[in-house]
């Protein structure tokens, strides 16, 4: 095909069929009538996802501007809560304050913090896709491991292919340029 993608009446073959068929008459690949899946489609950037990832300076700035945000947060709450209320409640707060911020802001419609759309930038799926909360909450949370393993986890944005940092691996999220 020199054009576009693959039609669900174009014929196919792999192992096992004894001849090309309709792609609409292999089991599990298409149902007729229905359009064909990306992963069908010869063009790669159709097939990839995004293609403009937002690579490690950008996504550094960016949680620097959230960690800002957050830390704001947290000195208002301290002071609200007085020195002994501070001392044994604003940990576990911040740590609640962080998961509903990143949680909930990148799996929006903005599907993306107050620094990554400062900075242009938002969070999707590994086709380009926004994610839902249990996804985001994953990739929140998988930030602790990124670093406990001395900030490896979110240094390796800067020499994966994709711009993925470990956490990004572990909840399959991609982080674009819009």
């Amino acid at each position: 095909l020199v054009q576009g993608s693959l039609q669900a009446t174009d014929s196919a073959w792999h192992e096992g069929l004894a001849g090309w068929i309709p792609l609409n008459q292999i089991a599990g690949v298409v149902d007729a009538g229905s359009p064909v899946p990306p992963a069908f489609n010869p063009n790669a950037a159709a097939n990839s996802g995004p293609s403009n990832y937002a690579g490690f300076f950008l996504r550094f700035v960016a949680a620097l501007i959230d960690g800002f945000i957050i830390f704001g947060v947290n000195i208002i709450l301290g002071f609200a809560l007085g020195p002994i209320g501070a001392v044994l409640l604003v940990q576990p707060l911040s740590v609640l304050i962080g998961w509903l911020y990143f949680g909930l802001m990148e799996s929006s419609k903005l599907q993306g913090t107050i620094g990554k759309r400062a900075l242009g930038i938002k969070v999707t799926d590994l086709h380009g896709q926004p994610i839902g909360f249990g996804r985001a909450t994953g990739r929140h949370f998988a930030k602790f491991i990124s670093a406990f393993i001395c900030l490896i986890g979110y240094i390796m944005a800067a020499f994966t292919q994709r711009k993925q940092a470990l956490h990004d691996q572990i909840a399959g999220c991609l982080v674009v340029r819009k």
